[in-house]
């Protein structure tokens, strides 16, 4: 937070009274949930197995997902 407020203090003026801290600060975070993940590791994987298909018409693309799954499970 000091380097932002060094970099420009509107920003950390921004935050500081905007947002609670425990909304987008990981060190506020509760402690009710188990993970220190932030972001989805599981929808970027997803993402990178679908790429081929991403460029085909829709039908085509959520028939290519189905046999994906289908093979997969």
């Amino acid at each position: 937070m000091n380097q932002i407020k060094e970099i420009n203090n509107k920003v950390y003026d921004w935050l500081t009274d905007e947002f609670p801290k425990n909304a987008w600060c990981k060190h506020a975070f509760t402690t009710y949930s188990k993970c220190d993940v932030v972001m989805n590791n599981l929808c970027e994987s997803f993402n990178s197995v679908i790429l081929p298909a991403r460029d085909k018409p829709k039908i085509v693309m959520l028939d290519w997902i189905r046999t994906y799954l289908v093979t997969r499970f």
